[in-house]
This record gives C-alpha cells, structure tokens and sequence, in this order.
C-alpha cells in the first residue's frame, strides 16, 4: 500500500485510507518481509517531532477507528519511524487501514508519503 500527499498536511487530514480485499498481516513493527521495509516520511524536514496515527476499523464496524501504532518524524528529520502495539498485524477482507495525521499542526510537515510492507495471509 502506498499514499503521496502534496502540499502542507492539515490537523487530522486523511493521509491514507485502506479497505482491503483480501486478508493480510503487516509484521510487527512495521518490519521486514522478504527484504521490504514499511517506511515513511515528509517532503522536508519538519521543526517538530510530527506523529501520524496509524488506526484500524473492523468490517463490522466500519466507522469505529481504534489506534495500532503510529508513525514518528523527529523533529528536523524527514524519515519517519514506524511503532505498532507489539505484535503483527492481522486485517481480515473488509477491514479498513487509515493513517491520520497529527492534531498538532506543524507548518512544516509537508508533501507526506509512505509505503506499507505486509503479506496475503
């Protein structure tokens, strides 16, 4: 899965929203499988640390987002570092993947992209 978002990010803008279609597992951490990484970041060096939620809704309950992780971009850095709930995972066919930006606005945090790594299961 992957997102680009040009221009300036706005509080609590979408930055990606997933339905999938299939069932898949992203390993923990956002971590490696078969040599790809999930990685993230913004298109210039933000001037405060810049937290991107990373939030999951079930199937059954389509509107109901609840936290998985987030993804960090320390102040006057680009590239972003991702944290889940310590464990892999698991979105079953239906289920919905979104990335929210932060509620703190950085006037800096700009041109967001990310690409994320997980497996058919």
């Amino acid at each position: 899965m992957g997102c680009f978002v040009p221009g300036t990010i706005y509080t609590g803008q979408h930055l990606l929203v997933h339905r999938f279609s299939i069932d898949v597992t992203i390993p923990d951490e956002f971590g490696a499988y078969l040599g790809h990484v999930s990685q993230a970041r913004s298109g210039v060096a933000v001037t405060a640390d810049v937290v991107v939620q990373i939030m999951k809704a079930l199937a059954a309950s389509p509107g109901t987002f609840t936290s998985i992780g987030t993804i960090t971009i320390a102040a006057g850095t680009y590239t972003g570092v991702f944290v889940t709930t310590g464990a892999e995972l698991s979105f079953s066919d239906g289920d919905t993947l979104a990335l929210i930006a932060p509620v703190l606005e950085d006037a800096t945090f700009a041109d967001f992209a990310a690409t994320l790594v997980g497996y058919e299961s």
